[in-house]
């Protein structure tokens, strides 16, 4: 009997000790609730939850102030000057919540430029409320991207303190913007997307596409001139670098200024339809290959005897890049090596007089780690297609995405293309371009 009503004691006691802390919660807004809620990420990474809250009593909104400083990732829309003039407001009194924020331009063309009226004020509120947050100690963003615009008049205003990753569009060649760029010295990935800010200055509203294409030619050929600004010089921490709309040059004139601390480089390349540049790209890679993640070689679609040289010189570096490699099972057991670790690459090539050259760099593509390849697959007489740079590909069992343009008026029966294909086990994603003749 005693044993019953010591145990029941005992219960009792154990059930007042459970129900007190609950009990003592008599409110939603006790402090001691709100802040294992608001920091759920349910709550603290969804902006329109945050925003109904700041929207609601003065506790509330001191609860969030408190509790969810650089902890917000945002992202903005800007489809109308009103929703950009809603968020520069917003931003002045809350920016100390930010911990990523992502501002897409809606209706810029591929030169960050557009010809809505609205928007240069609406730019200019933004920068603004962005400067006003940074100056006062407010902003803790370890995270930007800005699409749709170019980034030159706010990259001075980032926190670099905090911010660790920045996605944006500049000019290589615009001094403000790369000096801001290396000011930002905590920076673990950088990705920039090469433009031109007037390269359609002087073109009225309206004027074909033709002439705007020519003025932006006319500025890259005198950009080209320039001596590259070496941007990344100060960026220390820099361990993923991420470049594009870049010419070969550029990296060729930077050889040896890389981020001491890089591990993965991916690059978007444009020779402008000049041979030379392949020819800096081919030195280039036979230094840097082995840290390069992934590549994108355009502007090339161009005939002459030039061009079969450039290509089997890109070739060769790829050769040499792999040679210099150790083989994959060796990366473990030599930390610093030259890993070869090429994991996408699309080649704007495939003229016949391109053909052995293409064979060349398929045979010497690493199988272990690409995953990702575009090119384009030459025609001989008659509209034939040539076998081995086809045949190559069977090589390639990593590959999970494929994108071949394979021209056009071709008597080739697709199953013969298709053929070598099935070596490929891991492949979910084969994009054909062209138009080549099947049966029936």
């Amino acid at each position: 009997m005693f044993k019953d009503n010591d145990s029941n004691n005992s219960a009792n006691s154990s059930q007042a000790h459970a129900t007190a802390p609950v009990a003592s919660c008599s409110s939603i807004l006790d402090y001691r609730l709100l802040k294992p809620l608001l920091r759920h990420p349910s709550i603290s990474q969804d902006q329109q939850a945050i925003a109904a809250l700041l929207q609601t009593s003065k506790q509330l909104q001191a609860a969030v102030a408190e509790l969810l400083p650089g902890k917000l990732p945002v992202v903005l829309h800007a489809r109308k000057p009103q929703q950009a003039a809603a968020f520069a407001s917003w931003l002045q009194k809350h920016g100390s919540l930010l911990q990523a924020l992502t501002v897409q331009w809606v209706g810029g063309d591929r030169y960050c430029l557009s010809n809505a009226t609205w928007r240069p004020a609406a730019e200019a509120a933004f920068i603004v409320a962005v400067q006003e947050a940074a100056a006062a100690g407010h902003l803790q963003l370890q995270s930007f991207t800005v699409q749709g615009s170019t980034a030159r008049s706010i990259l001075q205003h980032l926190p670099a303190a905090h911010l660790t990753q920045l996605t944006a569009a500049a000019g290589f060649y615009d001094s403000n913007s790369m000096d801001a760029v290396r000011a930002l010295t905590n920076l673990r990935s950088l990705t920039l997307r090469s433009v031109l800010p007037t390269a359609r200055r002087g073109v009225r509203r309206g004027a074909p596409a033709g002439a705007q294409v020519t003025v932006h030619r006319a500025v890259t050929r005198a950009a080209s001139a320039l001596v590259a600004l070496p941007f990344w010089t100060g960026l220390q921490q820099v361990t993923r670098l991420d470049i594009s709309q870049v010419r070969p040059a550029l990296l060729h004139a930077m050889a040896g200024q890389l981020p001491p601390q890089l591990q993965q480089l991916h690059v978007g390349l444009d020779a402008g339809g000049d041979a030379r540049e392949l020819e800096l790209l081919a030195s280039w890679l036979q230094q840097h290959g082995h840290i390069v993640s992934s590549m994108t070689v355009g502007g090339t679609r161009c005939a002459g005897p030039g061009w079969a040289a450039a290509w089997t010189a890109v070739a060769a570096a790829f050769q040499a890049a792999e040679a210099a490699a150790p083989p994959p099972a060796a990366d473990d057991a030599a930390p610093g090596g030259k890993r070869w670790q090429l994991q996408s690459l699309s080649v704007d090539m495939g003229a016949d007089e391109t053909a052995a050259a293409l064979q060349q760099l398929l045979q010497h593509l690493p199988a272990h780690s690409l995953t990702q390849l575009g090119c384009c697959v030459s025609w001989a007489g008659a509209g034939q297609l040539h076998a081995p740079p086809v045949n190559e590909l069977r090589r390639l069992t990593g590959l999970c995405s494929l994108h071949l343009n394979i021209g056009h008026d071709t008597t080739q029966q697709t199953d013969q293309l298709l053929a070598p294909l099935s070596a490929l086990p891991q492949l979910t994603e084969l994009q054909l371009q062209g138009r080549p003749a099947g049966r029936g």
